[in-house]
C-alpha cells in the first residue's frame, strides 16, 4: 500500500464511549479453571477474518480445573448467556503425558481442531511441555510432539525444541 492510501477503517465518526462486558468471570481454585493467561480464539482467525460476535470463543488458563493444572475452554453464545464449557483437563504433576499449565494462545485449523503449547509436563525426562490438539470430535487430548532438551553452546544455556 502506497504511502497515504486508507486502510477502509473509519474513524468512530459519532465518538461514541466503548462499554465493557465481562462474559465470564473465573474464581481461584475453580474447576472450571482460573487465571486465563493467553487470547482468545475463534473459526476463522486463522484466515485472517474478523469476529463476527457470534461463533465461539477459545482460549486456555493457566491453573485450575478438575487436576488444578490449567483448562482448555470453549465460550459459546446461544441466546443471551455465554455457555462456559472445559474442553479440556490439564493435570498439574510435571509428569503428565498431555504437559501441565497451558500458556498460548490456541491456534484454530479449517477442521476446528485447536493447537496449543503447555509449559510444563509431557513425556520426556525433563518434562519440558508439549504441543498438544483438541478435535471437536474426540473425547480425549492428543499430545503432537514431545519436547527434548539440547544444549546451546553459544549461550551454554539449555534450550528446548519439538521433536519432529
Amino acid at each position: 500500500m502506497a504511502e497515504g492510501q486508507s486502510t477502509g477503517l473509519k474513524p468512530n465518526a459519532k465518538k461514541t464511549k466503548w462499554k465493557l462486558t465481562a462474559l465470564y468471570s473465573f474464581c481461584y481454585p475453580c474447576s472450571s479453571g482460573s487465571e486465563p493467561i493467553a487470547g482468545l480464539t475463534y473459526q476463522g482467525a486463522h484466515l485472517g477474518q474478523l469476529y463476527d460476535g457470534d461463533s465461539p470463543l477459545f482460549g486456555v488458563t493457566l491453573y485450575g480445573g478438575a487436576n488444578s493444572g490449567g483448562v482448555a475452554f470453549e465460550l459459546a453464545f446461544e441466546g443471551k448467556t455465554p455457555t462456559y464449557t472445559v474442553l479440556h483437563d490439564f493435570c498439574l504433576d510435571e509428569q503428565c503425558g498431555d504437559g501441565k499449565q497451558p500458556e498460548s494462545s490456541l491456534v484454530m485449523d479449517e477442521a476446528g481442531n485447536l493447537f496449543g503449547t503447555t509449559r510444563d509436563g509431557g513425556s520426556d525426562i525433563q518434562f519440558s511441555g508439549t504441543v498438544f490438539e483438541i478435535s471437536p470430535s474426540a473425547s480425549v487430548i492428543r499430545r503432537r510432539r514431545s519436547t527434548t532438551s539440547v544444549k546451546n553452546p553459544i549461550a551454554e544455556t539449555e534450550c528446548f525444541h519439538a521433536v519432529l
